[in-house]
């Protein structure tokens, strides 16, 4: 078994599965109603159970923030604190120099059970759309931090671990009218491939 079998094998399972609890989700459930309509049409018979929790939301919402938080701390907490850099690059700006790369740099500081990702001194907006926005940016690196810690649940507690600072005018944080993309192979990309160092 290759990684990649492995790795698409993980990515199957956690397009069914919910972040936080690890239950099946909509998908999921979905994908087994369709299986017990293809045994209704061929005239087995079949039976469904939704079993609905009242206030689950509410629930998994408070406890699944607090849970991701806890655990990313005590992962940040396991790491010395101090300061890392990394820096990677989008290759060029489609519109303007193609021998020029555009570099992202990210600066983590490790300070107890929190992070600091500090994206100062990324390349200047480009005029090409290779550009992300502050939101983007800051998805890329909680993306990123999720996958260096795979067992932390996907929810807002993440944000209540770490401190993002990106200055206005970057690649990073482009502003209009500069373009941006949504593209993989562009800024989003390059922001989670320095974070991961």
């Amino acid at each position: 078994v290759t990684e990649q079998q492995l790795s698409n094998a993980r990515q199957a399972q956690l397009s069914r599965t919910d972040g936080v609890t690890g239950l099946a989700n909509r998908a999921a459930l979905a994908e087994a109603i369709g299986k017990v309509l293809d045994r209704v049409r061929r005239g087995e018979a079949a039976a469904v159970l939704v079993v609905d929790i009242d206030r689950f939301r509410r629930v998994s919402d408070h406890f699944g923030h607090a849970t991701a938080e806890a655990l990313l701390r005590e992962e940040f907490r396991k790491l010395p604190d101090g300061v890392y850099e990394f820096e990677d690059a989008v290759d060029f700006d489609p519109l303007g120099d193609h021998a020029q790369p555009l570099p992202i740099k990210v600066k983590i500081t490790i300070a107890g059970d929190r992070a600091t990702y500090d994206l100062t001194g990324s390349a200047p907006e480009a005029i090409g759309a290779v550009n992300s926005t502050r939101s983007m940016a800051q998805s890329a690196v909680v993306v990123a931090t999720k996958a260096i810690f795979p067992h932390v649940p996907a929810s807002e507690g993440i944000y209540n671990a770490i401190d993002v600072i990106n200055p206005e005018g970057q690649i990073t944080n482009a502003q209009f009218p500069r373009p941006i993309s949504g593209a993989f192979a562009t800024s989003y990309e390059v922001i989670c491939a320095a974070v991961f160092g």
